[in-house]
Protein backbone atom coordinates (compact mmCIF):
# COMPACT_ATOMS: atom_id res chain seq x y z
CA UNK A 1 0.00 0.00 0.00
CA UNK A 2 1.36 3.40 -0.91
CA UNK A 3 1.47 6.21 1.64
CA UNK A 4 -1.16 8.36 -0.08
CA UNK A 5 -2.43 10.52 2.78
CA UNK A 6 0.85 12.26 3.66
CA UNK A 7 1.52 12.95 -0.02
CA UNK A 8 -2.01 14.27 -0.47
CA UNK A 9 -1.77 16.54 2.58
CA UNK A 10 1.64 17.81 1.50
CA UNK A 11 0.33 18.45 -2.00
CA UNK A 12 -2.67 20.36 -0.68
CA UNK A 13 -0.45 22.48 1.57
CA UNK A 14 1.92 23.12 -1.33
CA UNK A 15 -1.00 24.05 -3.60
CA UNK A 16 -2.42 26.47 -1.04
CA UNK A 17 1.01 28.07 -0.64
CA UNK A 18 1.37 28.48 -4.42
CA UNK A 19 -2.21 29.80 -4.58
CA UNK A 20 -1.37 32.49 -2.04
CA UNK A 21 1.93 33.42 -3.68
CA UNK A 22 0.35 33.53 -7.13
CA UNK A 23 -2.56 35.55 -5.74
CA UNK A 24 -0.19 38.13 -4.33
CA UNK A 25 1.84 38.26 -7.55
CA UNK A 26 -1.26 38.50 -9.73
CA UNK A 27 -2.76 41.04 -7.31
CA UNK A 28 0.16 43.38 -7.85
CA UNK A 29 -0.81 43.69 -11.49
CA UNK A 30 -4.56 44.09 -10.89
CA UNK A 31 -5.53 47.74 -11.18
CA UNK A 32 -7.06 49.27 -8.08
CA UNK A 33 -10.11 51.47 -8.29
CA UNK A 34 -11.41 54.24 -6.08
CA UNK A 35 -14.70 55.97 -5.53
CA UNK A 36 -13.67 58.50 -8.21
CA UNK A 37 -13.39 55.80 -10.88
CA UNK A 38 -15.94 55.52 -13.62
CA UNK A 39 -18.29 52.52 -13.65
CA UNK A 40 -16.41 51.08 -16.63
CA UNK A 41 -13.09 51.33 -14.76
CA UNK A 42 -14.60 49.65 -11.70
CA UNK A 43 -16.05 46.84 -13.82
CA UNK A 44 -12.69 46.28 -15.51
CA UNK A 45 -10.90 46.21 -12.14
CA UNK A 46 -13.40 43.70 -10.72
CA UNK A 47 -13.00 41.53 -13.80
CA UNK A 48 -9.23 41.66 -13.47
CA UNK A 49 -9.41 40.73 -9.78
CA UNK A 50 -11.60 37.70 -10.56
CA UNK A 51 -9.17 36.71 -13.28
CA UNK A 52 -6.29 36.99 -10.80
CA UNK A 53 -8.19 34.88 -8.26
CA UNK A 54 -9.04 32.09 -10.69
CA UNK A 55 -5.61 32.27 -12.30
CA UNK A 56 -3.87 31.81 -8.97
CA UNK A 57 -6.25 28.96 -8.07
CA UNK A 58 -5.41 27.24 -11.35
CA UNK A 59 -1.67 27.70 -10.78
CA UNK A 60 -2.00 26.35 -7.22
CA UNK A 61 -4.00 23.33 -8.35
CA UNK A 62 -1.54 22.55 -11.10
CA UNK A 63 1.40 22.90 -8.72
CA UNK A 64 -0.26 20.58 -6.18
CA UNK A 65 -0.95 17.87 -8.75
CA UNK A 66 2.58 18.04 -10.16
CA UNK A 67 4.03 17.93 -6.63
CA UNK A 68 1.90 14.93 -5.62
CA UNK A 69 2.82 13.02 -8.77
CA UNK A 70 6.53 13.76 -8.27
CA UNK A 71 6.47 12.72 -4.60
CA UNK A 72 4.56 9.51 -5.35
CA UNK A 73 7.03 8.48 -8.05
CA UNK A 74 9.96 9.39 -5.80
CA UNK A 75 8.63 7.30 -2.90
CA UNK A 76 7.73 4.34 -5.11
CA UNK A 77 11.14 4.29 -6.74
CA UNK A 78 12.88 3.93 -3.35
CA UNK A 79 11.77 0.39 -2.58
CA UNK A 80 12.68 -2.71 -4.54
CA UNK A 81 9.23 -4.27 -4.45
CA UNK A 82 7.45 -4.76 -7.78
CA UNK A 83 4.51 -2.34 -7.89
CA UNK A 84 1.63 -1.60 -10.22
CA UNK A 85 2.37 1.27 -12.59
CA UNK A 86 -1.18 2.64 -12.25
CA UNK A 87 -1.95 2.54 -8.53
CA UNK A 88 1.28 1.53 -6.75
CA UNK A 89 -0.11 -1.72 -5.30
CA UNK A 90 2.61 -4.23 -4.31
CA UNK A 91 2.62 -7.08 -6.85
CA UNK A 92 4.52 -9.73 -4.89
CA UNK A 93 3.04 -13.26 -4.71
CA UNK A 94 0.00 -12.78 -6.89
CA UNK A 95 -1.57 -15.80 -8.62
CA UNK A 96 -2.10 -14.00 -11.94
CA UNK A 97 -0.37 -11.07 -13.69
CA UNK A 98 -3.15 -8.56 -12.96
CA UNK A 99 -3.27 -5.96 -10.21
CA UNK A 100 -5.99 -6.86 -7.69
CA UNK A 101 -6.42 -3.19 -6.73
CA UNK A 102 -7.08 -1.59 -10.13
CA UNK A 103 -7.22 -4.57 -12.53
CA UNK A 104 -4.32 -3.36 -14.70
CA UNK A 105 -2.36 -6.24 -16.31
CA UNK A 106 1.41 -6.27 -15.81
CA UNK A 107 4.38 -8.15 -17.22
CA UNK A 108 5.15 -11.15 -15.02
CA UNK A 109 8.94 -11.19 -14.99
CA UNK A 110 9.36 -13.65 -12.11
CA UNK A 111 10.07 -11.04 -9.41
CA UNK A 112 6.82 -11.60 -7.56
Amino acid sequence: MTPRRPILLEAIAFGVFIFLVAGVLFGVFVPAYSSHSTPAERAAAKQASWLATFGSAAVGTLAASVYARYQRKRLLSKDDEPRCESCGYMLRGLPEPRCPECGEPFADDGKG
